[in-house]
């Protein structure tokens, strides 16, 4: 996340620097970060995924189907965690 973080800046500040006599230049330095930062984030991404198959056949492979289910949920895109404010018994808000 390191290199991705720095790429942004540079890149934003790229962008907030431009004149119009160096318009061209900082146009050419622009696009290289933006592809920069989109190779990053790809590979973050599929950093991510790799991530989760690797929890899955260690959860399969253990025996664990609840964690085995939360992967395969979370790699499927249909992962929504939900989350419920508690109360007490007469139905006040814990906090």
């Amino acid at each position: 996340m390191g290199a991705y973080q720095e790429n942004v800046e540079e890149k934003a500040a790229l962008k907030a620097s431009r004149t119009r006599a160096a318009k061209a230049n900082v146009q050419e330095d622009y696009t290289g970060k933006d592809k920069e930062v989109n190779k990053s984030i790809r590979k973050d991404k599929r950093d991510h995924i790799d991530n989760l198959v690797k929890q899955a056949k260690e959860a399969a492979g253990q025996g664990n189907l609840r964690e085995l289910y939360m992967v395969i949920m979370k790699l499927s895109n249909k992962f929504q965690q939900t989350y419920k404010p508690e109360k007490d018994k007469n139905r006040n808000l814990l906090q």
